[in-house]
């Protein structure tokens, strides 16, 4: 059995291995006493390239259309990436879900245009341990991404979750 430093001692080595994404999310009242982070583990240790199409999005608001439990939210406060430079001006979009059995997930997807080509990028996996479980077994990854398109009935919540900044924009519907 580990004790309480140990257990710290493994998280600052794996911390210390990987680097993170720290997102501030808007809480409900107005101004920063209930605002909230979320630390995501930047995934460039995924083979390839992970880029979606973006109908991948045009697919999420389309569930968030037919389904009461998909939602667009605009609360990101800020995004600074692994790097600690803040990105909160880009198109970075936090996909959170919870699973019916109550298992948390979450992918950051930032927005990349390539002349008149529109991926979405996956920079980084929530929570930690669903990140070291992708970091295992890549195919945990993929079947995770494409239940949220294509296993609404399988998740009792899904927040496709937008910068404060780009929730009045209309393009936003328009993905």
């Amino acid at each position: 059995m580990k004790i309480d430093g140990e257990i710290m001692a493994e998280k600052e080595e794996i911390n210390s291995e990987h680097s993170y994404w720290n997102i501030i999310f808007d809480g409900e009242d107005p101004g920063p006493s209930d605002d909230f982070a979320l630390e995501f583990m930047d995934c460039s240790f995924l083979v390839g390239e992970p880029l979606l199409k973006n109908e991948y999005l045009e697919d999420l608001i389309s569930l968030v259309k037919k389904n009461e439990q998909y939602n667009i939210i605009g609360n990101i406060k800020k995004i600074h990436d692994d790097l600690g430079e803040d990105q909160t001006d880009k198109n970075i979009y936090a996909l959170l879900g919870i699973m019916n059995n109550g298992l948390r997930i979450g992918f950051l997807l930032g927005n990349v245009i390539d002349g008149d080509i529109n991926y979405w990028h996956v920079a980084a996996l929530w929570p930690e341990e669903f990140a070291l479980n992708v970091m295992d077994d890549q195919e945990i990854f993929k079947n995770a991404l494409m239940a949220f398109v294509e296993k609404p009935d399988e998740w009792s919540r899904v927040d496709l979750i937008i910068p404060i900044s780009k929730k009045n924009q209309p393009t936003m519907m328009n993905i």
